[in-house]
């Protein structure tokens, strides 16, 4: 996969892993968002310069990726709207690959709709009847109510995620890959809750774009996940470069440390480091 500016040049995605992206251009930023929130909304390719690409550069859709967005994971709730729409779908779903439930949705209905055509009601003349045909299984879940729990004694919003990432994961039968976004800090969730979501979604192999501008999201990421800093030209800062120079000077470091120097390196934001550390960033250019 590819993040695509048309002005601009592209951006690789790792495939099945965590990608943390930071920009800085905000712009950018705020158009890639868009661009989510929009095909998030619509499922449909939208019309922007900036997008992504899958790897026969075809634009992503719901056609060919299931594409999660989590942008105001704050706000996330067992009510909230989309989780009563993905579990109101699984049950259907649910009724109609079940043999034994479909037999007894069937045998439910008939006796429904039995129920109202033996009323008749008679009475000064006149007689009322009444028929029900054709129940339609749409017009029934909607008027569920529905009770989630959770085997533990209050819930987080980590739990809210797992439930709507399995759900959605028990609904695909076509085996579409899955595409998720986060956002970070902006959907304030605490660190430590994000982290145990990244630890989470590595187990399942997915693809993950996460994008943020917090520089101690970037410090704590793992080995293998993807780093990506983009410039105002729309290029990638080399972070591999930045560790080959080090060693040639000052000797292995850590991932840690490396990220943090990266980082401070693409924000151009040098109060933090040492002088020595500072001249020896100036006198490169990985950006």
């Amino acid at each position: 996969m590819q993040i695509v500016d048309i002005l601009s040049g592209t951006v690789p995605i790792k495939e099945n892993k965590i990608n943390i992206i930071s920009f800085e251009n905000k712009e950018k930023m705020r158009e890639l968002i868009k661009y989510f929130i929009k095909l998030e909304s619509t499922k449909t390719s939208t019309e922007t310069d900036l997008y992504i690409v899958d790897e026969n550069l075809n634009k992503v859709t719901s056609k060919s990726t299931n594409f999660i967005l989590f942008d105001d994971i704050l706000l996330l709730s067992k009510y909230d709207k989309r989780i009563r729409e993905i579990i109101i779908k699984y049950l259907k779903f649910k009724i109609e690959v079940d043999d034994s439930l479909f037999l007894e949705y069937q045998k439910s209905k008939r006796n429904i709709e039995n129920f109202f055509n033996d009323i008749k009601i008679e009475s000064n003349g006149y007689s009322l009847d009444f028929f029900l045909e054709d129940i339609d299984i749409d017009s029934i879940v909607k008027k569920l109510e529905i009770d989630i729990s959770f085997n533990k004694d209050e819930e987080s919003r980590l739990d809210i995620i797992r439930l709507i990432i399995d759900l959605s994961m028990k609904l695909e039968i076509e085996k579409k890959e899955f595409f998720i976004c986060l956002l970070f800090p902006e959907n304030s969730i605490n660190f430590q809750e994000f982290y145990d979501l990244l630890d989470y979604l590595r187990k399942l192999n997915m693809t993950v774009l996460v994008i943020t501008n917090e520089e101690l999201f970037f410090r704590e990421t793992q080995i293998e996940d993807e780093v990506i800093l983009i410039n105002r030209f729309f290029e990638k800062y080399d972070i591999n470069a930045l560790k080959h120079e080090y060693k040639l000077f000052y000797g292995d470091i850590e991932q840690k440390k490396l990220l943090q120097l990266a980082f401070l390196d693409f924000r151009e934001n040098y109060n933090l480091i040492d002088s020595r550390l500072k001249d020896f960033l100036l006198s490169k250019s990985y950006k």
